[in-house]
Formats: C-alpha cells, structure tokens, sequence
C-alpha cells in the first residue's frame, strides 16, 4: 500500500467551493429547512433507496468486492470519517459514482467503474464520493433525486389528462 498524506480533524469546508459553501449556507440558515429535509426523507425513504442500491446491485464487503472495500477504508482513513459508509456495486456499462442518504448516507459504484478504472482512480472517486458524504451534500442529492423521481411520475402519470 502506497504511503499516504492522512489529514487527521480535516474539516470539509476545506475542500468546498466557496459558491456551494454559500449555497449550503443560505439553504441552513431558512429557520427549519435541514429539519424539513430529514423529516421529509427520513428513515423510511433512506431505507427505500438503500434497498434499491441493494436490489439493483450488491453491497461492497471484506468479502465481496473486496478491492472496493478496501479502497473505500483507505479513502475514510485520509478524510479522518468518523464512519464507513455503506457501498454498492451497480451493475451498469457506464462508468459512474453517486452517494445518497440523510442519516448514513451510503455511496454506489457502478460495475463499468470497477472495469475501466486502476485503484488510483477508483481511490479519487471514492473519495470525491465520501467528500460529499462528509460535506453534508448526499442530504441534498437525496432531496433533488426524490424530486426529479416524482416530477417523472407525476408527469408520466398525468399525460393521460391531455387525451379525450
């Protein structure tokens, strides 16, 4: 294993733009917006979405997809996390990343991902991905994914109303 700069205590501000810092800002300081998100996510719809991580994919171990496991600890270890998120494997011909969730937010890698790219860039990714997780960003990832999920249901749902 490669001799890594460990950043112990790193605060995340320290790796946020100045434009998303302002914008998370401006969102924390609406009296009861962070409190509405949980609310409105909550346990219920995180569990949901970590069971279709799981159902569309498999859940990254020791065991299973143990290189990921393994660069997901090495990524928490350089970013000082307080915990080891969940990761999932997708299957998926395009390479990508995503992380999600309110309370324990968790990170998906898709299959493409674990194909076209050596650990080093697997590692950046990962990375990238806790970096969000540990910013507070995965909440509002969540929210604007529930929402993009219900405008296409909603839409798709109401094309009937048009037709006579």
């Amino acid at each position: 294993m490669e001799k890594r700069s460990l950043f112990p205590g790193i605060d995340p501000s320290v790796w946020e733009h100045p434009a998303d810092r302002a914008a998370l800002a401006a969102f924390a300081s609406i009296p009861g917006a962070d409190d509405l998100i949980r609310r409105f996510v909550g346990s219920t719809t995180e569990r949901a979405l970590r069971l279709e991580a799981l159902a569309n994919g498999a859940r990254v171990t020791e065991t299973q997809f143990a290189r990921v496991h393994r660069l997901l600890k090495e990524a928490a270890r350089v970013l000082d996390a307080p915990r080891l998120p969940e990761a999932y494997i997708r299957l998926s011909s395009e390479a990508g990343a995503f992380s999600l969730g309110v309370d324990a937010p968790f990170l998906v890698l898709t299959s493409a991902s674990l194909d076209l790219w050596d650990d080093a860039e697997l590692l950046s990714v990962i990375g990238h991905e806790l970096g969000h997780i540990l910013s507070g960003h995965a909440i509002y990832k969540t929210m604007l994914s529930i929402i993009v999920n219900a405008s296409a249901t909603l839409a798709g749902s109401s094309s009937w109303l048009g037709r006579r």
